[in-house]
């Protein structure tokens, strides 16, 4: 879908979301940022792909608390529940000390979606 073709904010915030879900697979992260923003001012409610984008921009910066702000939005949002939102809030969980919270969110990202990675997590950040 090209910008000049959606009709309405809603359409607009979901096209800038996407656009920056994948800046972020292309390690983007300025661009994704400011993408996530923009989607974000359009469409603040219901916007999943966004609050994801930019919590995984603010992991990255180290601004942890930020990301986990951003999580709580996204998981709130989604209609799904995404196993990657449960691993960035868990990560910045630990990141900022609360390792009892970041092992239940990194539980959940296995229970979501059990593979090596959501495994490792847990393997990393939660010496049981």
């Amino acid at each position: 879908m090209a910008i000049k073709y959606a009709k309405d904010n809603a359409s607009l915030a979901e096209y800038y979301g996407l656009r920056a879900a994948l800046k972020c697979d292309m390690l983007n992260w300025a661009g994704a940022l400011t993408d996530a923003n923009k989607s974000i001012l359009l469409n603040s409610k219901e916007n999943p792909n966004a609050y994801q984008a930019r919590a995984q921009v603010y992991m990255e910066n180290g601004e942890y608390k930020k990301a986990i702000a951003d999580c709580d939005k996204a998981i709130d949002a989604a209609f799904t529940q995404s196993y990657f939102l449960f691993y960035i809030r868990g990560v910045c969980k630990s990141k900022i000390g609360n390792q009892e919270g970041a092992c239940e969110d990194l539980h959940k990202a296995v229970d979501l979606s059990d593979t090596y990675f959501t495994r490792n997590a847990v393997s990393k950040y939660c010496k049981e």
